[in-house]
């Protein structure tokens, strides 16, 4: 009879790398998005600023180099590309509610997810995040809305 013994450090170490997996998995996938929505309900005013300095907890690097690329190169009271919030694909968040939010099987290393969005005047709007797992954690790699299909595309174009 054979006896395996593991050491603490790699009993700890086991359960790390498994935690690790479910952390990237639909479960993180979903918390991480609930997360993004969850701040505008917390938020004072105008909501949370992904333009500027929330914006690096959200975006993935390259994204949110695209997002500052955008509003460092607009002129002081003239609006950019990005002239809308694109999480919530609106200009004014009060009220939102999230009404569902659908984490589709992983494409390669993306996690489409799905977030339907009510507005307080019976407007409903759908966002997709594609979603990324980085060195950092989730991030949004881009996001799609019915007035503008990839936010990395419309910022990648030549002015």
């Amino acid at each position: 009879m054979t006896i395996w013994y593991l050491s603490p450090m790699l009993a700890l170490a086991m359960l790390l790398g498994m935690a690790g997996q479910t952390a990237q998995g639909k479960d993180g996938a979903r918390n991480f998005a609930e997360a993004i929505y969850a701040r505008y309900s917390r938020a004072q005013g105008s909501g949370p600023d992904f333009l500027r300095q929330d914006g690096q907890d959200v975006f993935s690097p390259t994204l949110f180099r695209l997002i500052k690329r955008d509003v460092e190169a607009t002129p002081q009271g003239f609006a950019g590309r990005l002239d809308f919030d694109p999480i919530c694909s609106c200009q004014d968040p009060d009220g939102l509610r999230v009404e569902s939010i659908t984490v589709d099987p992983a494409k390669n290393q993306f996690v489409p997810t799905t977030v339907i969005l009510h507005y307080p005047d019976s407007t409903t709007k759908t966002v997709r995040l594609t979603l990324v797992f980085t060195k950092d954690g989730w991030r949004v790699y881009d996001v799609g809305s019915a007035t503008v299909p990839s936010l990395r595309n419309l910022l990648s174009r030549n002015p």
